[in-house]
């Protein structure tokens, strides 16, 4: 089974004259053997909300949606959904956006949750972590150890490990529990993330760091979290990457970006390239590859 989701806009006018919108979000569940759609979700997010919703993220196991946007108060809004019962189980709002005429520091810029949806993570426009325990409802820490926007962030809840990037160039390693930062990367040789989005992902076992580099050629690193070293390199195409994936056990590894290349992570070694797509994600067993792009949902099997 996989999940996508669409939305659309609508406004409402109120007695006093003013019109306050929102947006409706319909989640689809798949079948993946047949091709059949299982079942359509429609919500309504944010009912008095300003614009579109700015970040969805999925939890690995389909079971967990976040969607962050921004109220028509100048605050931000992020909903948890449980998308098993289709019910929203938490509702973190009221932090203020800021200075509306410039660039505000607290809008949010990257998100990420843990595999089973207990833990959400996310980095603003200030450089600033702030990490969610939504199983207990609470707010585990708030670090500050950038000084610029913050670009991607991936966590492992079962090693209490968060890695983020900034422009502010260095890709930083976090204990999630208590704020303290491991360790800063340093490659083999210089690279800088000051021009483009960075992405990164953690393997299932918390044990591997992928990151992917703007620069030409265009570079996929693989990192060892234990030791923070750089230990292999995997040479994507020309265009810069937009997504990437790990198999639950770490095996496989996928790209998208001008191709979707999957990668054997053991041995390097490219096994196959299909066309390109906006989204990709890879089944828990590392057998089944779903890319999206346009209004085409692709399914492809893994070489």
């Amino acid at each position: 089974m996989c999940c996508d989701a669409s939305d659309s806009s609508y406004e409402e006018s109120q007695r006093d004259g003013s019109i306050v919108g929102g947006t409706y979000l319909d989640f689809k569940k798949w079948d993946l053997k047949t091709g059949k759609s299982l079942h359509t979700i429609n919500k309504t997010f944010a009912t008095r909300m300003k614009h579109y919703p700015e970040h969805l993220t999925f939890s690995s196991d389909a079971q967990t949606l976040a969607i962050v946007g921004f109220q028509h108060d100048k605050t931000i809004i992020t909903e948890i959904w449980n998308l098993n019962t289709e019910q929203l189980s938490h509702l973190i709002s009221g932090q203020p956006l800021g200075d509306s005429r410039i660039r505000t520091r607290n809008t949010i810029t990257a998100t990420t949750l843990s595999s089973d949806g207990k833990i959400l993570a996310s980095g603003n426009e200030a450089g600033h972590i702030i990490v969610w325990d939504l199983e207990n409802k609470q707010n585990i820490d708030i670090t500050k150890g950038h000084l610029q926007r913050i670009t991607s962030v991936a966590i492992n809840a079962d090693t209490n490990i968060l890695a983020s990037a900034s422009y502010d160039k260095p890709i930083k390693i976090w204990d999630f529990r208590t704020g303290s930062e491991i360790y800063t990367l340093v490659g083999e040789d210089t690279f800088d993330y000051n021009s483009n989005r960075v992405l990164l992902t953690i393997s299932p076992n918390g044990r591997t760091l992928i990151t992917s580099d703007h620069h030409m050629p265009k570079l996929i690193r693989i990192w060892d979290l234990r030791s923070g070293k750089e230990i292999h390199k995997l040479f994507s195409n020309t265009d810069p990457l937009r997504c990437f994936t790990l198999s639950a056990d770490g095996k496989i590894f996928v790209s998208c970006g001008g191709d979707i290349n999957i990668w054997n992570l053991q041995t390097q070694e490219l096994l196959a390239k299909l066309p390109d797509a906006t989204s990709v994600t890879i089944s828990p067993d590392g057998q089944t590859i779903v890319s999206y792009v346009g209004k085409f949902i692709q399914v492809w099997r893994v070489p």
